[in-house]
């Protein structure tokens, strides 16, 4: 049992290094790595763990919060959130910009990781040659959100990172 469980050690410490590896410099760029490896995270467990005929079953018909009554609705509303993220660092960067409302389709469970792998290519293609920016510059851009706070672009890719993670651990919690 004690070999099993210094292997079990090795590979994790392992998984860990190469986990958080980086591709990119800078606060931005470590954000943004750190953003695509939780959703790797999330992609692999539902991958694994989440049937397709529960994709679109309501797990909690109680909530007030449609973005949060099934699997389906909570992976549109993933996609339809780094969409909104860009749109909102776009504003940041010019008031007179206009944010677009749209709606986000995600039907199959096999149709999420395409979808919200080229949301995370928008934000890292948006994002590159900012990824060195200095706190000044970070700190002069103000995100007025949606949802009443004001953020810099650190702070809304903390938040994007979070996002997937809070979300993952619902699902999981459905799961069990």
């Amino acid at each position: 049992m004690l070999f099993w469980n210094w292997r079990y050690k090795i590979l994790s410490l392992r998984m860990n290094i190469k986990l958080y590896q980086s591709k990119r410099s800078g606060a931005l760029g470590a954000l943004m790595d750190l953003y695509e490896q939780e959703a790797e995270l999330l992609f692999g467990m539902i991958n694994q763990k989440v049937k397709d005929e529960d994709w679109a079953v309501i797990k909690d018909a109680e909530t007030k919060d449609e973005d949060c009554r099934s699997i389906q609705t909570i992976c549109q509303h993933m996609v339809g959130a780094g969409k909104y993220y860009i749109e909102l660092v776009k504003k940041g960067e010019n008031p007179d910009y206009t944010i677009e409302k749209t709606s986000i389709q995600v039907a199959d469970k096999a149709d999420f990781e395409a979808q919200f792998k080229a949301v995370l290519s928008s934000q890292a293609a948006y994002y590159k040659g900012r990824w060195d920016m200095s706190n000044e510059a970070i700190d002069q851009i103000k995100i007025k959100t949606g949802w009443g706070v004001v953020l810099d672009p650190e702070s809304l890719l903390e938040h994007a990172v979070l996002h997937v993670m809070r979300h993952h651990r619902q699902i999981l919690r459905w799961l069990d």
